[in-house]
């Protein structure tokens, strides 16, 4: 959540955007929800309740252009406002110096509710991982041999994506299977 009623999203994989190119908005949301607050979507009675939004707008990156993934953003505008709680609080992305900071080689936390080995099913507890970020051209090397690497990269990825994994593999966020990196790509 950035402000009361915004939330930013990673658009590939999570909103068919392809629909909304020409206009890179879209006022046909009603089967998005947006659920914060959530830890186990299979539990009924947790300690801190999650709470569940309609959206009205959805705002795509201007550059975004599906099925590529560079620049894969998309602003939600929420039906009402947030009510903030201990495990429902705004985020600060960075801006300024902070924004230009170099993230290779720094380990990293995620979290989501992805696969817990390949192939296997999602867990409906939230996870977290410590993963490793990596260069654009280490991750750009990993990614080249994929299928869907030159409809997905045709430009090739480069310095606005974030590449992270373990080196050794074994841990990330997404069901990719990779040759030598098990990596996750942001842009």
């Amino acid at each position: 959540m950035l402000l009361p009623r915004v939330v930013l999203l990673l658009v590939l994989g999570t909103v068919q955007a392809g629909t909304y190119r020409d206009t890179g908005r879209s006022r046909n949301t009603d089967v998005l929800v947006v659920r914060l607050g959530e830890h186990d979507y299979n539990s009924l009675n947790e300690r801190t309740p999650h709470q569940d939004f309609g959206v009205v707008e959805t705002v795509f990156y201007p550059n975004y252009s599906h099925p590529q993934a560079y620049h894969d953003l998309a602003l939600l505008r929420l039906d009402s406002k947030v009510s903030t709680q201990r495990s429902i609080s705004p985020v600060c992305l960075p801006w300024g110096k902070e924004s230009d900071r170099v993230l290779t080689d720094q380990v990293v936390t995620l979290t989501g509710w992805g696969d817990t080995r390949f192939g296997g099913q999602p867990s409906s507890i939230l996870q977290e991982v410590k993963v490793t970020v990596f260069s654009p051209i280490q991750c750009d090397h990993s990614y080249s041999n994929l299928p869907q690497y030159a409809e997905t990269w045709p430009q090739g990825i480069g310095q606005e994506t974030v590449c992270a994994g373990d080196p050794n593999g074994g841990r990330d966020a997404c069901q990719v299977r990779m040759t030598n990196l098990n990596l996750i790509l942001y842009s």
